[in-house]
């Protein structure tokens, strides 16, 4: 009974072995995608293409 307190949010064993975990490159990636660029950010402040 204890052992299932996690089993909804844990991937079945198979899914964990086929799908590969982002790495460290992939989680830059990603942060950056996530965070405007200054620049562009202006840009879309001052209403210019």
């Amino acid at each position: 009974m204890m052992r299932n307190d996690f089993a909804s949010t844990d991937q079945p064993e198979e899914a964990r072995r086929t799908t590969p975990r982002p790495g460290p490159a992939e989680n830059v990636r990603r942060s950056a995608e996530n965070r405007p660029d200054p620049a562009v950010e202006e840009h879309i402040i001052l209403g210019e293409d």
